[in-house]
């Protein structure tokens, strides 16, 4: 599926859909993949992964992406957790003491920004969402079971 946002608030708004169910035909939570969010440097991965935090109940203050501390931890609703990892300056031999799989066996939903660096197998398993455009340009964002560049 190819969508197209004009705007940061657009791309807000296709990530309440995203968590609505309303993209993919089900619900993310319980999904039991991980999100992995693909894109450039203010492609609009992190404005996404806000509207689907949003949307499932995580205080708007909290909601920030983990450049240096890898992984953030949110609340939603219902006493669910969103655990929002960012890769972008992440190496392989930390990628396996993050805690990923824990966080993912635990039943929580994992969003990942910088996907590109996830493992193969991981990323093989998710549902991949890849952002285009910058700055102004209009985004075009594809979501489709497995992205891996």
């Amino acid at each position: 599926m190819i969508f197209t946002t004009n705007s940061e608030k657009e791309t807000v708004e296709l990530g309440r859909k995203l968590a609505r169910g309303e993209l993919i035909g089900k619900e993310i939570f319980g999904f039991g993949s991980p999100l992995a969010f693909y894109g450039d440097l203010g492609s609009g991965k992190t404005a996404m992964i806000r509207g689907v935090c949003l949307e499932l109940g995580v205080d708007p203050t909290e909601i920030n992406s983990p450049t240096f501390n890898i992984v953030n931890e949110y609340n939603a609703k219902n006493g669910l957790k969103i655990c929002h990892f960012d890769l972008y300056r992440i190496r392989a031999e930390e990628w396996f003491g993050s805690g990923f799989d824990e966080y993912v066996r635990e039943g929580n939903l994992c969003v990942v920004e910088w996907a590109e660096n996830l493992p193969e197998s991981v990323a093989k398993a998710a549902l991949g969402i890849k952002i285009s455009g910058s700055g102004l340009q209009p985004r075009t964002i594809e979501i489709r079971d497995s992205i891996k560049n």
